[in-house]
């Protein structure tokens, strides 16, 4: 079992050997809760690829079939 120690700051360090066994790095988000019998748990919130969908706006900007052909003929050409 590993130990860790509260800052003054509330702070808590995960040991290192937990943090890989979980493959957790900075910036994760944990939830936190207390047992009836004062058991601390902290449980990894992980996100699901489809909740991340729509998170960026891509700048997409319309290109012409006109366009498509000069690029492949100038990519043709070397130029």
């Amino acid at each position: 079992m590993a130990s860790t120690t509260l800052t003054s700051k509330g702070q808590v360090t995960l040991p290192k050997a937990v943090r890989d066994q979980l493959n957790l790095t900075a910036g994760d988000r944990f939830d936190v809760e207390v047992t009836s019998d004062g058991v601390i748990q902290f449980r990894p919130v992980r996100r699901s690829l489809l909740s991340l969908v729509g998170l960026i706006k891509p700048d997409i900007q319309g290109v012409t079939l006109e366009d498509m052909e000069d690029a492949i003929a100038a990519g043709a050409l070397g130029e």
